[in-house]
C-alpha cells in the first residue's frame, strides 16, 4: 500500500498536548512543536476501522482483557522480537510511566535506591523521587556524539550503594542508541552478580533501523528472566498514545501479584474501552504500515543529518539507531542552557525538549521529534538555519 506520510494533518483545536498548548508551554503561539513524543501521522487504517466499528456498536460498558488481546501481544513479540511470552505474564497499565510508578510502589520501600542512566527520559527521575525512593545516577559515557554504558561506574554503585533495582531504557531515549546484545549481556551479568532486578522500558522497541536489532533484556540470560519487568506499548509504534494502553510483562509470580495488588489498591485494574481494541488491531494488522513508517523516519533522519552537515556544521546529531527522537548537540554555539532555550523559542521559533531536563550529560543538547511529515521537518530546519545566521 502507498502510505502518505508527507500529508500534513491539522492537529490544532483537537485538544492536542503538542499543538494546542503552545502559549502555556513556550509563551507564544507561532512555535513549531517538535517536542513531546507523539507523531503527526494518522494511525494505521486497520486501527481506525476497528475503533469505528467499536464506536458504532454504541455501548461502552466496563471492559476486560480477552484471550484475543493477549494472543495479539504474544504473536507480535514472537514475530518481531523473538520473545516468547506466557499469557499470565501480561499485565495492564495506563501507560509506561504509570506502570513504572505502580511497580516501584509494589516491589520497593520508601528510601530504597533505584539506579537510572542519564541523560535519559526525564520522568524516570520524577517517578523514582515521587515514590519516595532514593535516586542513583549512572551517567552514560559520550564521545563524538556516541554513547555507551559506564559499567565500571555502575559496578561501583552496585558495590557501595547496594540497590535492588535499576531502570533500563532500551532503545534509549533521548540518545537514540539500540544497545547491542554484548552490551546488554554485560549489564545482565553485572545485575546477576549483585542481585539487582531491572525495570526495562522498551516502549521504542519497534523503532530500530538496520543493521541494529532490539534484544529484549529479559531474554539475554536465563537467570534474568525472573528478575526483569518489561514495559511496552503500541502507543509510540502506532501513534495511539492518547488511548493510554500499555503492557507490563512480569514473569516473576511474586512481582506479578504485588503489582496486581498495588493496582487494586489504587482502583486502576480495568482497561479503557478503546485502548485494547486499538492494541489488538494494531498488533494483528499494523505490521506493513510500521515497515513503511520506519523507512520514512529513517529518511527524515538522513534529511536532518545532511542539512546539518551542509548548512549548520556547528550543530550535530547523535547517530540514530532507534526511536524517532534526534539528540542535537548545540554546544559549539557557546550558549548556556537557559540562553539556548530562549533563543530556540524566540529566534528559531521551535519547541524542542531542553537537554538539561534529561539529567547529567544533557547540558548543551536538545531533543527533536522526527515523527512528522518531511515538509514540517524542512520548515523547522529552515527556521533553525535562519536563527543561526542572525547570531
Amino acid at each position: 500500500m502507498d502510505y502518505s506520510f508527507d500529508t500534513i494533518i491539522e492537529r490544532r483545536n483537537t485538544a492536542s498536548s503538542k499543538w494546542d498548548n503552545l502559549q502555556a508551554r513556550f509563551g507564544r503561539d507561532d512555535v513549531l512543536p517538535l517536542w513531546v513524543a507523539d507523531m503527526d501521522f494518522e494511525a494505521p487504517k486497520v486501527v481506525i476501522d476497528a475503533l469505528r466499528e467499536r464506536v458504532e456498536h454504541g455501548v461502552f460498558g466496563y471492559t476486560i482483557r480477552t484471550s484475543a488481546y493477549q494472543e495479539a501481544i504474544r504473536n507480535w513479540f514472537m514475530v518481531r522480537h523473538q520473545y516468547a511470552l506466557e499469557p499470565e505474564w501480561l499485565e495492564y497499565s495506563h501507560g509506561v510511566v504509570h506502570g513504572l510508578a505502580m511497580m516501584i510502589r509494589a516491589v520497593t520501600q520508601p528510601g530504597d535506591a533505584i539506579v537510572i542512566q542519564q541523560p535519559v527520559y526525564f520522568p524516570f527521575k520524577t517517578v523514582v523521587e515521587r515514590q519516595g525512593r532514593r535516586l542513583l545516577v549512572n551517567p552514560l559515557l559520550e564521545e563524538a556524539g556516541r554513547y555507551q554504558m559506564d559499567l565500571e561506574h555502575l559496578e561501583r554503585l552496585f558495590q557501595n550503594e547496594k540497590p535492588k533495582w535499576m531502570i533500563l531504557c532500551s532503545p534509549h531515549n533521548p540518545i537514540g542508541r539500540v544497545w547491542s546484545k554484548e552490551e546488554l549481556t554485560a549489564l545482565a551479568k553485572l545485575c546477576t552478580a549483585y542481585d539487582v532486578s531491572v525495570l526495562s522500558d522498551e516502549i521504542h522497541c519497534d523503532f530500530v533501523y538496520r543493521p541494529h536489532q532490539h534484544h529484549p533484556f529479559a531474554t539475554l540470560l536465563p537467570e534474568m528472566t525472573d528478575r526483569t519487568v518489561t514495559f511496552v506499548a503500541p502507543s509510540k509504534t502506532f501513534n495511539i498514545a492518547g488511548l493510554h494502553t500499555a503492557v507490563v510483562i512480569i514473569p516473576n509470580e511474586q512481582y506479578r501479584q504485588q503489582y496486581r495488588d498495588t493496582l487494586q489498591e489504587a482502583f486502576m485494574g480495568d482497561p479503557d474501552v478503546f485502548g485494547p481494541v486499538a492494541l489488538e488491531a494494531a498488533y494483528r494488522g499494523g505490521g506493513e504500515w510500521l515497515d513503511a513508517l520506519l523507512v520514512y523516519l529513517e529518511g527524515n533522519y538522513d534529511f536532518l543529518r545532511e542539512f546539518l552537515r551542509t548548512e549548520l556544521p556547528d550543530i550535530s546529531v547523535s547517530p540514530l539507531e532507534g526511536t524517532y527522537l534526534a539528540w542535537l548537540d548545540f554546544r559549539k554555539l557557546g550558549m548556556t542552557d537557559e540562553s539556548l532555550k530562549d533563543w530556540m523559542i524566540s529566534k528559531a521559533r521551535l519547541g524542542l525538549n531542553t537537554g538539561e531536563t534529561f539529567g547529567v550529560g544533557g547540558s548543551g543538547f536538545q531533543r527533536m521529534n522526527l515523527g512528522c511529515p518531511r515538509p514540517i521537518l524542512a520548515d523547522a530546519l529552515v527556521r533553525l538555519s535562519e536563527a543561526v545566521q542572525q547570531l
